[in-house]
């Protein structure tokens, strides 16, 4: 625990980046963690670029991660992904949403067909997911966050039901049985992944 761990959000505003970031920082200080969070909007409402840098330790003095330091990459879009790619150090892992969000005045034909490639070629592992179909079976597709949040739970030593009441914290009713629902997907896909 005396190593300092780095996670980094990215994605398009209005996916959820800060929420997943936030419950993140939420459940690691409730697994006894200090930890430092740094966030850049851009034009997240405008649907621009979202990350979050998120670092947990013993002790952590800052909350940026230097460039080629991120151990684990939560990609919320294929694009986003590819951007991010620089800030994972040698053997990192990219969880990344097979999500397409086009740029503003970004055409299809402009948007690099071979972004999955090229991040599974550049990271140490890729986990490539459609967080969004995914949602969709939990109940709704908003809840593609949770889905990556369950996969970052299984790469993380934190216990399920830290992460189960920080859900819980946020969100009530049918809400909360949609993200719960996502979030075990989220699980249950990473453990597909591992055990093939």
């Amino acid at each position: 625990m005396s190593k300092v761990s780095n996670i980094t959000f990215a994605g398009v505003g209005g996916q959820g980046i800060l929420l997943a970031s936030d419950m993140t920082a939420n459940v690691l200080i409730s697994a006894g963690y200090d930890v430092k969070q740094s966030e850049i909007h851009g034009m997240s409402q405008r649907g621009g670029s979202v990350v979050s840098d998120l670092r947990f330790g013993r002790k952590v003095y800052s909350p940026l991660i230097p460039k080629g330091e991120t151990d684990i990459l939560i990609a919320f879009e294929r694009l986003e992904g590819l951007r991010s790619i620089p800030l994972l150090r040698p053997g990192g892992i990219a969880v990344v949403s097979d999500e397409i969000i086009l740029p503003v005045g970004c055409s299809a034909t402009d948007y690099p067909a071979d972004a999955l490639e090229r991040i599974a070629a550049e990271a140490g592992e890729a986990i490539i997911v459609n967080a969004t179909e995914t949602a969709v079976r939990a109940g709704n597709a908003r809840a593609a966050n949770m889905v990556l949040m369950g996969i970052l739970s299984c790469l993380l030593q934190v216990k399920e039901n830290i992460w189960l009441s920080a859900i819980r914290e946020r969100f009530n009713g049918k809400i909360f049985e949609i993200n719960e629902k996502a979030f075990n997907l989220g699980r249950e896909h990473q453990v597909m992944a591992v055990t093939r």
